[in-house]
């Protein structure tokens, strides 16, 4: 949160390792990118590979928390990088996914 991008690539390491954090630590790199400019156009394809992940049925309610705060902080993402269609698609998919 920090941003500081000298150590990007191994927080991004230790989220990948650690399922129990990968939900929470992408958060954090989205928030980062709004709150300091964290750059993280290079980690696009984790948002979108991570986005489907979620058993509705098996989740804890924290969990579902940092999960649909991780689709709203990628669909601000995507708002914010000029593409629209692609944050309401977020958006959408994380309305239909929790139902």
């Amino acid at each position: 949160m920090e941003g500081k991008t000298k150590v990007l690539d191994e927080y991004v390491s230790f989220i990948l390792q650690s399922k129990e954090e990968l939900i929470t630590g992408l958060l954090t790199l989205l928030e980062a990118n709004r709150l300091s400019g964290l750059p993280i156009k290079e980690y696009e394809s984790l948002f979108e590979e991570n986005i489907q992940i979620i058993d509705w049925k098996n989740i804890s309610d924290t969990d579902a928390s940092y999960y649909l705060k991780f689709c709203y902080e990628l669909a601000m993402y995507y708002g914010r990088s000029g593409r629209s269609t692609q944050a309401v698609r977020v958006l959408l998919n994380c309305t239909v996914s929790h139902t």
